[in-house]
């Protein structure tokens, strides 16, 4: 207030300045998890973008959890009464994001709520990238649902199951692509919105959507 008042600068100036620091410190903490959480869970590395949308993701959603921190502590008095609400307000965001409960289940007027909820965004866009695969022409499902175990070598599916995991499934593997992952998460195209053509057009389309939501 007093640089304002001795015009050093102008509040939109500060507020933007701000903003741009904060925004380059809170992209720093997700790259240091991507170069070392992605190879240590062993995530998707059939290319570079996979690696960069997981970052793209994890960096939207630090910057929003951000400015969420700020909203609150603009309207609060003190740092036990931010600590207070904070928790109501990351509760929903799992509850209703998909993770726990499918979209599709959540009753009214949860489920319309869960449009404006940004961890759902950040989960479909993940979740997505990492089933994002160029399956071989080769995979026939009718074919090689039923192999499993040292068989698994022969297979030029994306995924095999071992003998266990075909006895609990009736004696089928259920899940031999990256498609197949995705139904199996109620993750698929015809599961999520924003949706697209392709796999990778919905991990871009959920990006621009939580970019939206941490911009209003």
């Amino acid at each position: 207030l007093r640089e304002a008042q001795d015009r050093w600068y102008s509040p939109a100036a500060f507020y933007l300045a701000k903003v741009v620091l904060d925004s380059l410190t809170q992209c720093f903490f997700p790259l240091v998890a991507t170069a070392i959480g992605y190879p240590i869970m062993g995530l998707n590395f059939q290319s570079v973008d996979r690696i960069v949308w997981f970052y793209a993701f994890l960096a939207l959603l630090s910057n929003v959890g951000a400015a969420v921190g700020f909203v609150v502590s603009a309207l609060v008095p003190s740092v036990n009464a931010a600590l207070s609400i904070t928790p109501g307000l990351v509760m929903p965001q799992l509850i209703l994001c998909g993770l726990f409960i499918k979209v599709d289940l959540l009753p009214q007027p949860f489920r319309a709520i869960s449009y404006v909820v940004v961890v759902r965004y950040a989960l479909q866009g993940v979740f997505t990238n990492e089933f994002v695969c160029d399956t071989r022409p080769e995979c026939v499902p009718e074919v090689f649902r039923t192999v499993s175990g040292d068989a698994c070598a022969l297979s030029p599916c994306d995924f095999c199951c071992d003998e266990h995991e075909v006895a609990a499934s009736a004696g089928v593997c259920p899940i031999l692509t990256c498609d197949d992952a995705l139904r199996s998460l109620s993750m698929d195209g015809d599961a999520i919105w924003p949706s697209a053509d392709t796999n990778s057009g919905t991990v871009a389309l959920n990006a621009l959507v939580l970019l939206t939501l941490l911009v209003f």
